[in-house]
């Protein structure tokens, strides 16, 4: 079975050098790795929904790089970060579902949302990872 690593071409080399991969393909199956809600400016949005459009966003590249798309997601991971407020996982899922669905339109893959105490940064606010079908 093979195994390949893909990175978008401008990250490449970067990424290589700090050990980390955007997606790698074994098979057919692509495994992506966590993408954050920052846009393509570096900025983050305020808001999980608006973060997760970011995430959706990014994860869109990379599976099309790797010949693939959203409606190939086999599952999705949502980390998102919990206890900076009073709501609580399941509030929030409630906030972020709408923003997959749009994303994903008439495709729902099976989703899990785990609830952190922070990510990478203190400004993001969620993570999703994903697996994917590989049409190449």
């Amino acid at each position: 079975m093979n195994f390949e690593v893909i990175n978008r071409p401008e990250r490449d080399q970067l990424l290589r050098q700090l050990g980390y991969s955007e997606i790698s393909r074994v098979g057919s199956m692509l495994y992506a790795s966590g993408t954050l809600g920052g846009d393509e400016n570096g900025n983050i949005p305020e808001g999980y929904a608006e973060q997760l459009r970011n995430c959706l966003r990014h994860l869109e590249k990379v599976l099309t790089i790797a010949g693939s798309d959203l409606s190939k997601v086999a599952h999705i991971t949502y980390y998102v970060v919990v206890g900076r407020d009073s709501r609580s996982l399941q509030d929030i899922f409630g906030e972020i579902m709408p923003i997959s669905k749009e994303m994903f339109a008439d495709h729902c893959p099976p989703s899990t949302a785990v609830g952190v105490a922070e990510l990478g940064r203190p400004a993001y606010l969620i993570e999703a990872q994903a697996i994917a079908l590989s049409t190449v």
